[in-house]
């Protein structure tokens, strides 16, 4: 996938690497994703569902309102 097509990187973790950059900022980079939004989501066991769920309603709400 071209990484000029993401808008958002979502790094779910309890235990980042660092405190400051967010994992997900250092994900962004890596990948090349310049113009997408990025962030640490912490949360332990659960952090994986709250992710997936939390992406599932962006992506639901992007869809509805028109800016897909």
């Amino acid at each position: 996938m071209d990484p000029a097509r993401l808008d958002l990187v979502i790094v779910a973790t309890v235990t980042p690497d660092h405190a400051f950059p967010a994992n997900a900022c250092l994900v962004q980079d890596a990948l090349g994703a310049e113009h997408a939004a990025a962030f640490d989501l912490s949360a332990g066991c659960s952090g994986f569902i709250y992710g997936l769920s939390l992406a599932a309603g962006l992506l639901r709400a992007a869809a509805t309102s028109g800016h897909w």
